[in-house]
């Protein structure tokens, strides 16, 4: 009896892990979005989200650039480790190194809404995997850091 219900548990793994192999299914993780874009129900007000996106930025290390008080557009600024290939002196092996690059953000306001792009400056410089995920990390940050400075004002 018990040998039955082994053989049917082993036979049903069998077809699980065939069917996926032959599908196709993998486990690689998605490659980092280079935009965020997040929309609210309400009309918050351009100025109100503005703050908050000031407010979020200097708690995340990001330096607010080019914000005037009536423009719709802020650009931010931070420093990011990138990885870098360097030669060693004698010319012959390669090394991995990290260079700090300055990396842009480009966003646009509207009244219930904020876009969050890589300016494309930026993105020369983040060819790499690494750092595109360290960016990554570090636009969602902001994003919650931004959802949470304007509870307030939602409230």
């Amino acid at each position: 009896m018990k040998t039955n219900t082994m053989k049917k548990n082993i036979l049903a793994a069998l077809l699980v892990t065939s069917t996926l192999v032959v599908s196709g299914c993998t486990a690689s993780a998605p490659a980092p979005s280079e935009k965020l874009q997040t929309k609210f129900h309400h009309d918050i007000g351009i100025q109100h989200m503005k703050n908050a996106i000031k407010i979020a930025a200097e708690e995340n290390g990001w330096r607010v650039v080019n914000a005037s008080s009536n423009a719709t557009t802020l650009e931010l600024k931070k420093i990011i480790p990138v990885k870098k290939t360097a030669e060693n002196t004698r010319g012959r092996i390669w090394n991995k190194i990290i260079v700090d690059r300055e990396v842009g953000l480009d966003v646009s306001i509207t009244k219930d809404s904020y876009e969050i792009n890589i300016n494309k400056d930026s993105q020369q410089c983040l060819s790499n995997y690494y750092a595109k995920k360290i960016l990554h990390s570090d636009m969602k940050k902001l994003q919650k850091s931004i959802s949470i400075a304007l509870i307030p004002e939602v409230l």
